[in-house]
């Protein structure tokens, strides 16, 4: 048994010394007592005490994905907002669409980034429906800026689209 920093906490690796064919690692814990006593548990068929930190930081998420939604929720509306006010003009200024545009891509993909993290949480399905939803608003707005600004939507490819089931 070795216990070790790495990956910003303290891991685990258990192995039989005459075959290093198949060691055991663990992800990371917060402290080295907790990494060590949680091989200690594995070898001696003991239940875990410890969290991970990457189960804490799931947990974490599980919890605040109500909170992540509706944040993000709020954001596509200021967006749409923003829209509103600048198409209440005669003429819009293309540079104004364009910092709309900008944002736009960059709410997309941190949506995209925000669904990941919730499907590796294994957060309900209700929130990944919604951020789903969101992150399909953001990309059609931006079609249509890319549309209106340059003649041609530029479509991301299929994999930045979650597919309804």
């Amino acid at each position: 048994m070795t216990v070790f920093q790495s990956d910003g906490g303290w891991k685990y690796c258990i192995a039989d010394p005459s075959d290093r064919a198949d060691p055991c690692f663990s992800n990371p814990y917060d402290t080295e007592e907790e990494a060590k006593h949680e091989a200690l548990a594995l070898i001696k068929g003991a239940g875990s005490q410890f969290s991970t930190k990457r189960e804490k930081r799931n947990h974490s998420l599980r919890e605040e994905a109500s909170d992540l939604t509706a944040v993000e929720s709020e954001r596509l509306n200021k967006l749409r907002q923003s829209l509103t006010k600048a198409f209440a003009t005669p003429n819009p200024k293309r540079s104004t669409l364009e910092k709309i545009r900008d944002n736009v891509r960059k709410r997309a993909s941190q949506s995209d980034h925000l669904e990941s993290q919730l499907i590796g949480a294994h957060a309900d399905d209700v929130f990944l429906d919604q951020i789903a939803v969101i992150k399909q608003r953001y990309w059609e707005i931006k079609w249509q800026l890319d549309e209106l600004l340059d003649g041609t939507p530029s479509k991301p490819e299929s994999d930045n689209l979650r597919d309804d089931e």
